[in-house]
């Protein structure tokens, strides 16, 4: 597997670029939703979503694309993903071209859900 997956809490953890012929051995560890931060064309070398959607889809995982442009996540993106959060099936596994805009993205959620409630 090339995909390099580490565990930020029991429902959620990052990866680098998930490609389609990783998703049997995701599955396989126990991921139930896959989330993609990156958006498509980012990278020339880059699989498109929907590949690894159609394979995720395949192997019974839940396949999300929340494209995030900028380095860090929008205030918008945080609402979306606030709105997706609740319904994913657990474990998450999110992806991105190093994980880090991935795990923004949830820290960033983690935050907001903190401070709202």
């Amino acid at each position: 597997m090339s995909v390099n997956i580490k565990k930020i809490d029991n429902d959620f953890s990052i990866a680098d670029q998930v490609n389609a012929t990783d998703i049997a051995l995701i599955s396989a560890m126990g991921f139930r939703s896959i989330v993609c931060v990156r958006p498509d064309g980012e990278d020339k070398a880059q699989e498109l979503f929907e590949i690894v959607a159609n394979s995720a889809t395949i192997s019974g995982v839940e396949p999300i694309y929340l494209p995030v442009h900028e380095l860090e996540p929008t205030q918008k993106h945080v609402n979306v993903f606030a709105r997706l959060f609740p319904k994913m099936a657990r474990p998450i596994l999110a992806y991105s071209k190093t994980g880090e805009r991935a795990k923004a993205l949830y820290v960033a959620y983690c935050n907001n859900a903190f401070s709202a409630g």
